[in-house]
């Protein structure tokens, strides 16, 4: 449990790997500030090590959130995504490869969420009536069976800005953070209502959710 002024979360994740590695990657944490940070990184399984990539990705965000202070939230998760991508770009220098990642970053503070969605990950709303929404779009190029991102973390820098936005939460409100291979099997109104989460016993990719209740 999550205090965050007069509000309280409750944060429950599974991650699933279907091969011997899991490309995807989930880290939430409360910050000295108060605030809570979470984390959803899909690695691309098309370049290597997407297992690492995530890690690298989570933990350098992680990192910059606990070391520097917070004044403004949007620039801060857009420095921090920055800084994750030089970190990501020595790496690839290092292991002379090429690695990416799909991300998912919520930021709560007292009784707002700051969020950004960088590849086809994503973010559900739910509130106190019930109504769900998708709050980020997939960045991505369907080309016959083929997906392609159209924007991702790959320690290249990034050709336009980091959007984030913003939504203020109230009591009742809930959220659902989902790697494309949790989505695209699941009925995502019964993931918000039901007492576990669910997860499908026929793994064709890694599969990773994050559910978040305001109570």
């Amino acid at each position: 449990m999550i205090r965050f002024c007069t509000m309280r979360i409750r944060i429950e994740s599974i991650s699933i790997s279907a091969g011997k590695e899991n490309g995807d990657y989930i880290l939430h944490q409360e910050l000295p500030n108060g605030a809570t940070l979470i984390l959803l990184a899909d690695g691309i399984g098309g370049l290597s090590l997407p297992w690492m990539a995530s890690k690298i990705i989570c933990e350098a965000i992680s990192e910059y959130f606990v070391n520097t202070d917070v004044t403004d939230c949007t620039e801060h998760i857009r420095r921090s995504i920055t800084y994750a991508d030089n970190r990501l770009a020595d790496s690839c220098k290092e292991k002379k490869c090429k690695m990416g990642v799909a991300l998912l970053l919520a930021y709560i503070s007292d009784d707002m969420l700051f969020y950004t969605s960088l590849g086809n990950v994503r973010l559900y709303y739910r509130d106190e009536q019930g109504d769900v929404i998708q709050l980020t779009n997939d960045n991505v190029i369907v080309q016959g069976i083929d997906t392609y991102l159209i924007t991702r973390i790959a320690g290249r820098g990034f050709r336009t800005p980091i959007q984030v936005q913003y939504l203020p939460l109230n009591v009742g409100d809930s959220l659902l953070l989902c790697s494309d291979g949790y989505y695209t099997v699941q009925n995502i109104f019964d993931c918000f209502s039901c007492k576990d989460l669910p997860i499908s016993p026929l793994i064709e990719d890694d599969s990773s959710v994050v559910r978040i209740k305001v109570i």
